[in-house]
């Protein structure tokens, strides 16, 4: 199912939206509209008689808000490709979900919510530098996050009062261009690894978490930056290549 700028095709506008058909495309006007005065959910799988793989596809970009705006859920039945940016001025939450956790969600655009939680389920790979902010609200990833073959690329994570929470290892099958963490709440870092190419920045402060017993940072270029404390049960390594520990 694409989520575009285009006519409406093969989908089910019956909240949840869903796939009708092979070729589904759900309009943005469409959604907007939904949006404006509740939750809406954007689903593939289930009963639907689509021969497709499942994807959902956000093509164009997709803004919505006001007093009564309600939060966006994209649920695949296989993997979510962001290409287009998502933006919620209402204080709506975004959530995704890739094949219940256990597909992959691609961005290569930003998403942006006012003070809503935004929740990746499922690995995280980046196709683009990519800015995730939520003005206040809670950022959780259930997966692995990783760059795209072919060239690293940044992760930029702004959550004011919020807490951004980290499951999985960061950069371990491909290393990103460099992490930054902004904002006023705590950094849960639970997946053991964050490798980057460059620089490692943590404005919040970092609670280091998770099953294993070790938590190992690695910069092979321009260091690591704490402006905060960094907490936790669990040792410490920090490889900086060529640059400082701040």
């Amino acid at each position: 199912l694409t989520i575009s700028n285009s006519a409406e095709a093969e989908v089910d506008t019956a909240n949840p939206d869903s796939s009708a058909g092979d070729g589904s495309n759900l309009s943005v006007a469409t959604l907007v509209r939904q949006l404006a005065n509740a939750n809406v959910t954007v689903q593939t799988g289930g009963d639907s008689p689509s021969s497709q793989l499942g994807d959902i596809t956000v093509a164009d970009a997709i803004t919505w808000g006001g007093p009564t705006a309600g939060s966006l859920t994209l649920k695949a039945d296989n993997n979510i490709i962001v290409n287009a940016a998502i933006t919620s001025n209402g204080g709506g939450a975004v959530q995704l979900s890739a094949n219940d956790g256990s597909g992959t969600i691609v961005l290569d655009s930003n998403i942006t919510t006012t003070g809503g939680a935004q929740t990746y389920a499922g690995d995280v790979v980046l196709g683009g530098d990519v800015t995730l902010n939520t003005g206040g609200g809670d950022l959780q990833f259930s997966g692995d996050i990783d760059s795209a073959v072919g060239g690293a690329r940044s992760l930029t994570v702004g959550s004011g009062i919020g807490s951004v929470r980290f499951a999985g290892a960061i950069g371990d099958g491909a290393a990103l261009s460099s992490l930054d963490i902004a904002g006023d709440g705590v950094a849960y870092i639970d997946g053991g690894i964050v490798r980057t190419v460059g620089r490692q920045r943590y404005d919040e402060a970092v609670v280091l978490g998770g099953a294993g017993a070790n938590t190992v940072l690695t910069s092979a270029g321009d260091g690591v930056v704490f402006r905060w404390t960094v907490d936790g049960g669990k040792n410490l390594s920090i490889d900086s290549g060529a640059g400082d520990v701040e």
